[in-house]
């Protein structure tokens, strides 16, 4: 998500540029405490910090999915004269 939410990602129109950068950049400290203070860490503490990135990367996973689907089926729903 980190690479797809960034800048020429595949996901940036998906997703708010209000909460991007800080989406963003909330990745990649997960990424460097699951490398460093997260190896000894309480599961908990991994719930907690998936919980909070996935209440705002599933919307636009979702968003995402949403429109490659609905961009293929227009495709197959074309009928040519």
């Amino acid at each position: 998500m980190k690479e797809k939410c960034s800048d020429g990602g595949d996901h940036v129109e998906f997703i708010d540029p209000a909460v991007r950068a800080q989406f963003v950049d909330d990745v990649r400290a997960t990424l460097d405490w699951c490398d460093n203070d997260g190896q000894n860490a309480p599961i908990t503490d991994y719930q907690q910090k998936l919980t909070a990135l996935t209440a705002i990367g599933n919307p636009v996973l979702a968003r995402f999915k949403f429109r490659e689907l609905y961009l293929d089926n227009r495709k197959l729903c074309r009928v040519e004269i």
